[in-house]
């Protein structure tokens, strides 16, 4: 009977053993086959039944960290396996032997070398069978993967955190490929196309979108890729504005692709928007005030003149016989010194420094009564449109400044109309808070009537906007003083509003005019309430005017109207009358500009040595701006330039009415 033949495993050979013939020796079929073993990349290891060591590789032995006497023989599980691991493996092991597995039995996990190092292997096993066919062990191969998984450990915790960072990015982050499909993308372009990130990846725009706006998405892609830099690009979607940012990137096998930011820019545009308006309004304001301090100036000079125009053209008039040739002339001159004398009114108000008598008034009451001269003002072919709002608060201010807004917003919007149309007065109440200063300038906080007037008609471009509130600025092809909006601008700030207009070609505009309401606990003296008695006048009036001919043309309407006449051309003088003048002067009447002091200064100093007496302010000038210059407790009375001896009579006979305060 034949010997049975077995396997064993060789001594390992050295370097200088693979290096000679090998046919000249005995065995050289096994020595060849240790020479391929041990030029295997592979550990390769053989385990009898009994799971001791009876081949290794020199790949082996550089792994596990010994030469080869100090390997053969040892049992693998309890020296060359982690303890934690070693029931698990040797279960392997004698699955293995029993062939209890499935062909070649792969597996991967550590090993633990003579230095007490891991080392992670991935197994390739099989089982050895001698001659007779009886199974006497295994054989394995084993890959040290250790480096290769610790890479890919490390690939893997570096893409979470890429992934992490660029899904934590409010922007829409993505990179696609050379085919323009998504490889990559965030959060946010997830959630901004409402897909699972799957349905993302390996598609294209249209696919994904309408087409329209994948072809500017294609366009913008295909730029960047042509160009080899980076695009930026900005479009609205929606209410919403993106800016996109595209550049090209090198892919996994030389393939060229985009790389892509896109930031929601709504808020910053409109920010930038909205500052930019701010800085038009404001420049716009300045102007305003440089303006209308030169107006109001120019005004008040010029009342003086007209003032004289007036006064002698009527006195002419007064001593000629309706059929002599020259009492039309003089007519005419008297017309058109009315005529300027209203323009300057128009100016002082864009200026503010018209003089008005405010009292408290309900701006529905006020509005509804010149209805009708409204409707009559704009025509039958446009309709007009009252719409009260309800329980509206109270207003403290001239009526007549009422009248004057509405009259020239509605003839701004009736001659914006061509054809039919349609004017459209609102009234509400309205609160202004901290959160809208930034919306408007101008904006105070407070509480506020609001007075809209709107029109259906061709509306204003921006430029026109910009300079509609500018005194002679006019659009109009006929003749105009171009002073409407100026003075409502005028009336407005002078009473301590705003007015803020919305407008676009072909759709029309809106004026919102906002006065402040009134506060109950406020004082107010209606000049109005104050009865005219039908007196004897005796009265004594101080007259003091630093323009000598308005000084003399006041003398001599006061002489008509019964008074004894005092003058005086500037402060000094009037001191020496009032000291020289024996009896009781009744009336000071004062201008508010004069050499050294004003009026209102000169008034106190008068007052001193007689506080009986009145005082009447001539100006041009507001009451706020002359309250900020006297004292609370006077009592002053104003009449304003140019004036006829009726509204001079009026005046005086107010201002000698007035009670006095208390002491």
């Amino acid at each position: 009977m034949a010997a049975k033949k077995s396997i064993h495993a060789p001594d390992a050979a050295g370097p200088e053993e693979l290096a000679g013939d090998l046919d000249s020796f005995p065995g050289t079929e096994l020595k060849r086959a240790q020479l391929y073993l041990n030029m295997a990349g592979v550990m390769i290891v053989a385990l009898d039944i009994n799971g001791r060591v009876s081949m290794i590789n020199r790949r082996g032995c550089e792994i596990l960290g010994g030469k080869l006497e100090t390997i053969l023989g040892r049992n693998w599980f309890d020296h060359f396996i982690p303890e934690s691991r070693r029931g698990q493996v040797r279960d392997l092991f004698l699955r293995i032997l029993h062939q209890k597995h499935k062909g070649d039995e792969s597996s991967e996990g550590p090993v633990l070398t003579l230095k007490n190092e891991q080392r992670l292997i991935a197994w390739h096993n099989a089982v050895i069978r001698d001659d007779a066919g009886t199974v006497i062990g295994t054989l394995s191969s084993g890959e040290d993967v250790t480096d290769f998984r610790r890479a890919e450990e490390e690939l893997r915790e570096s893409r979470g955190l890429y992934q992490a960072f660029i899904n934590a990015n409010c922007d829409m982050i993505f990179v696609k490929d050379d085919q323009f499909r998504y490889v990559i993308a965030n959060k946010a372009l997830k959630d901004f196309f409402q897909r699972p990130y799957e349905e993302l990846i390996q598609r294209t725009d249209f696919e994904l979108m309408e087409i329209s706006a994948a072809e500017r998405c294609r366009e913008s892609d295909q730029r960047a890729l042509e160009s080899d830099s980076v695009v930026i690009t900005e479009e609205t979607v929606g209410q919403r504005i993106f800016e996109t940012t595209k550049f090209p990137l090198r892919l996994k096998g030389g393939r060229r692709g985009i790389g892509g930011i896109i930031r929601d820019v709504t808020q910053q545009r409109h920010a930038e928007d909205e500052r930019e308006h701010l800085r038009e309004q404001m420049s716009l304001a300045q102007k305003m005030e440089s303006v209308g301090r030169l107006a109001g100036g120019v005004a008040h000079d010029f009342n003086h003149t007209l003032n004289i125009i007036m006064e002698h053209a009527q006195t002419a008039i007064e001593k000629l016989a309706p059929a002599d040739p020259l009492h039309a002339e003089l007519g005419e001159i008297r017309r058109a010194a009315r005529r300027s004398a209203d323009l300057t009114r128009q100016l002082l108000a864009f200026a503010e420094q018209q003089t008005a008598t405010p009292r408290v008034i309900d701006l529905n009451d006020t509005i509804g009564g010149m209805i009708r001269m409204l409707d009559f003002l704009i025509g039958e072919d446009i309709e007009l449109i009252w719409e009260p709002g309800e329980t509206i608060w109270k207003v403290y201010m001239d009526p007549a400044q009422v009248d004057q807004i509405l009259t020239n917003l509605c003839v701004n919007a009736r001659d914006a109309i061509s054809g039919k149309g349609r004017i459209t007065i609102e009234t509400r109440n309205l609160t202004v808070d901290d959160r809208q200063l930034n919306l408007q300038a101008g904006f105070i906080p407070g509480e506020y009537i609001r007075l809209s007037i709107s029109d259906n008609g061709c509306g204003m471009d921006r430029k026109t906007m910009a300079n509609a509130f500018e005194p002679f600025f006019t659009t109009k092809e006929k003749q105009a003083s171009g002073l409407g909006l100026s003075s409502v601008y005028g009336i407005v700030k002078q009473n301590g509003g705003f007015i803020h207009a919305y407008s676009e070609p072909g759709r029309g505009s809106t004026f919102h005019v906002c006065l402040p309401r009134y506060l109950e606990n406020r004082t107010i003296t209606d000049p109005g309430d104050v009865p005219l008695p039908n007196v004897e006048r005796h009265e004594t009036i101080l007259l003091v005017e630093d323009e000598a001919a308005v000084l003399k043309l006041g003398q001599r309407m006061l002489q008509e109207l019964g008074y004894q006449v005092l003058t005086a051309n500037n402060p000094q003088q009037a001191k020496k009358v009032s000291h020289a003048f024996s009896k009781d002067i009744d009336l000071l009447i004062v201008d508010m500009v004069l050499p050294g002091m004003n009026g209102c200064e000169l008034a106190a100093a008068l007052k001193r040595s007689r506080p009986q007496m009145k005082i009447l302010l001539m100006s041009g000038y507001t009451m706020d701006m002359v309250a900020s210059q006297c004292k609370p407790a006077q009592k002053l009375r104003f009449i304003q330039k140019p004036f006829t001896i009726c509204e001079l009579d009026a005046g005086v006979r107010q201002a000698l009415q007035e009670e006095m305060p208390e002491s």
